[in-house]
């Protein structure tokens, strides 16, 4: 449009610079270079444009024989009287004077519009139609275009969202602003109390808490960083770290998180609270008069229950009787809550909805309410109890030459731990210390039947975190697998599991089985003894064993060295174990399964997701807390050497290596100066760890390893 223009000396035109619009006069025409020299508002400041870049010329002029200062004020009272006078310009009525699609200039919008044809209405009338957001569409500079009104409705329904949504995120940061304001003792408090509940913005508290959860995988993403950009600017400060971390820097700032909240449980969805109804059903099982009918009072035998110190949901516990002729008869008694807790009753359906227990650091989350799980169907000590129970006999080689179950009732004489139980093995000297070690023998010569049979023992570190809320800190405590107590357990529940397998093949009892093909590539006991430690072996191992999987239909388990197996001894905490429960209880009172095969796939399907969301947390809470007990160790004991093994190459050459540290058994990529055999035991010291970011960075020990 430029081209077309005519410009003298004193003529006031608008030109673009940088995305800006600019007043000013022609005070020269250059014919050489065809350049126009400006005096423009901004102190009379001068320079030189291409007139390509004048959007619109004025009518009238200003004399460019004034000072500069002069020349700015001239502009600059235009400019304030064509801004004041925009606003009163009615476009909307221009808009229905118009024909649709009809074409319309600056001049014929000023005829129409102002009472001058000045500088000021010309001005008023571009800066009008420029600011115009619904009626008008610029096609050249100084014309326009009426918009269809569908177009228009658009247009208004959109500016409508926006402002609505600006607001959304100014009340926001507004109340964010306030929270964080206040003082840290009292902040989290009067959030839950007080500003929550009142909030009229509390989905973009939701909104931000997503971004933080689940970080570039959230719906949420763009407006929880536009709402934590918002707080940032108000309060002229920002969160630590970079995308979500920012986030849950903010929401632990804010006290809408604390020290306790577990991200892994929010990411998946899982409440620890039950809801009335479940708690009420609980409730009315705790109160009532347990029905023993159609149950062997077991009450007679010595039955003791071996675990942790701090466990109350008890699942199983043991006995041992001498009959004579050198026969012993070892019981497996498992608590047996089918028989409490009607099918399809409120606590059945949140059970199957959660499908496990969730053990995490710091706590667990139980498959039903503490007050049975913990209480009153727990095989606690001296109380009389529902169970159901597992009996093997064998001979004086150890050989199983019978077999029975039957639904129960016992009492528990004896709640030991592992370590007293240990004790009791070592140098006990009362029955049940003799007992104990006779279920011990049975158990060894067991565990050695199932080794010839090809079952794998991958002996690696075990531990436990042991969290304190009020410092904030994890102490780990490590596993001793190799305790006889434990081996002995761990036994029984494999003979009890392999038992029920086999009686509901046999009666066609359709329960959950768990299979395992057999190993690929197993190395010679030649090759596995010419391996350097003992963890490069166990990970050799542990790198032939193929993934395990549930079935209907029966079938070895190679890494076990068994026939058939299914899991029956947890019913407290695993779902499956509890339906396998509401078979046995149905078949004894009725000889006939409770479920077909197609409704207890059903019901167990029901649980998958339940399943894969407690197995996703517990795994995730486990690396975070492990981290954070790492990031300890680092802050405690800068660059103190930590034993690992070389586990693997990234590339097939290069010298970056992944290791396991020993202890956590975290794994994590490292530079080493010159390549390890893999199993190599190092050493490695620890650079950096953000539990929240889930990294951790190593450095080689090259002193220590040389």
């Amino acid at each position: 449009m430029a081209d077309t223009i005519h410009f003298t000396e004193g003529s006031i035109v608008e030109f673009a610079d940088k995305a800006k619009f600019i007043l000013a006069i022609v005070t020269q025409v250059e014919e050489k270079s065809k350049k126009l020299r400006l005096s423009t508002e901004n102190n009379g400041r001068d320079l030189s444009i291409n007139p390509k870049q004048v959007q619109n010329k004025l009518p009238g002029r200003v004399s460019p024989q004034y000072p500069p200062s002069q020349i700015a004020s001239e502009l600059l009272s235009i400019k304030s009287r064509a801004e004041a006078m925009a606003l009163t310009l009615d476009l909307e009525e221009l808009y229905g004077l118009l024909d649709e699609g009809a074409e319309i200039s600056t001049e014929e919008i000023v005829g129409l519009l102002c009472d001058e044809d000045d500088a000021v209405s010309h001005l008023a009338v571009i800066r009008a139609m420029r600011n115009d957001k619904f009626y008008f569409k610029t096609i050249q500079p100084g014309v326009y275009v009426k918009r269809p009104q569908d177009v228009v409705d658009s247009l208004k329904r959109q500016a409508e969202a926006k402002a609505k949504k600006d607001k959304w995120i100014a009340d926001f940061a507004d109340e964010a602003a306030k929270v964080l304001a206040l003082d840290d003792e009292s902040r989290e408090q009067i959030l839950e109390d007080v500003v929550l509940p009142n909030s009229n913005v509390r989905d973009a508290w939701h909104i931000v808490e997503d971004y933080a959860l689940f970080g570039t995988d959230s719906k949420e993403r763009a407006d929880a960083e536009i709402l934590i950009d918002a707080v940032q600017d108000r309060r002229n400060r920002g969160f630590a770290g970079t995308a979500n971390l920012r986030a849950r820097d903010f929401l632990r700032t804010a006290g809408y998180w604390n020290k306790q909240t577990h991200i892994a449980l929010l990411r998946h969805k899982i409440d620890a609270a039950f809801a009335d109804d479940v708690e009420i059903a609980a409730k009315a099982i705790y109160d009532s008069r347990i029905d023993e009918t159609g149950r062997r009072d077991l009450t007679h035998l010595n039955v003791f229950s071996i675990d942790d110190a701090e466990t109350l949901d008890v699942d199983d516990a043991l006995s041992l009787e001498f009959l004579g002729d050198n026969r012993y008869r070892l019981g497996v008694h498992i608590a047996a809550p089918a028989a409490a807790i009607p099918f399809d009753s409120p606590i059945e359906r949140e059970a199957r909805h959660r499908a496990s227990s969730i053990y995490l650091p710091e706590k667990c989350i139980p498959m039903m309410p503490f007050i049975v799980s913990e209480n009153c169907l727990s095989l606690l000590q001296g109380q009389r109890r529902l169970a159901m129970s597992f009996f093997m006999t064998f001979d004086d080689e150890y050989n199983l030459v019978d077999s029975e179950i039957t639904p129960s009732v016992v009492i528990s004489k004896h709640k030991l731990t592992y370590e007293s139980a240990e004790t009791m093995l070592e140098e006990g000297d009362d029955a049940t210390s003799d007992e104990l070690r006779k279920i011990q023998e049975i158990c060894d010569f067991c565990a050695e039947n199932r080794h010839n049979c090809g079952a794998i023992d991958v002996d690696l570190p075990e531990f436990k975190f042991k969290y304190d809320p009020d410092t904030d800190r994890y102490a780990l405590i490590p596993i001793d697998g190799h305790m006889m107590s434990r081996t002995l357990v761990a036994e029984c529940m494999i003979l009890a599991n392999c038992l029920v397998a086999e009686f509901c093949s046999k009666n066609n009892l359709p329960t959950l089985y768990r299979i395992q093909p057999k190993p690929t590539n197993l190395p010679t006991q030649e090759t596995l003894d010419e391996m350097p430690n003992d963890y490069a072996r166990a990970y050799a191992l542990r790198r032939c064993l193929q993934p395990a999987s549930t079935t209907l239909v029966p079938g070895p388990h190679a890494g076990l060295g068994v026939e058939k197996y299914t899991q029956a001894t947890s019913p407290l905490r695993r779902y499956a174990d509890l339906m396998c429960h509401y078979q046995l209880e149905y078949w004894f009172a009725h000889g006939a399964p409770r479920f077909d095969a197609e409704s207890f796939n059903g019901f167990l399907s029901e649980s998958s997701t339940g399943l894969d969301n407690g197995r996703a947390a517990s795994h995730e809470a486990y690396r975070t807390a492990t981290l954070k007990y790492l990031a300890q160790c680092a802050k405690d004991s800068p660059k103190a050497p930590i034993d690992a093994i070389v586990l693997q190459y990234v590339t097939d050459r290069g010298d970056v290596a992944q290791v396991a540290l020993i202890e956590t058994q975290i794994r994590a990529n490292v530079s080493i100066k010159s390549r390890l055999p893999i199993g190599t035991l190092c050493r490695v010291t620890i650079e950096n760890v953000n539990p929240d970011a889930d990294a951790i960075s190593l450095k080689f020990d090259a002193s220590d390893n040389a």
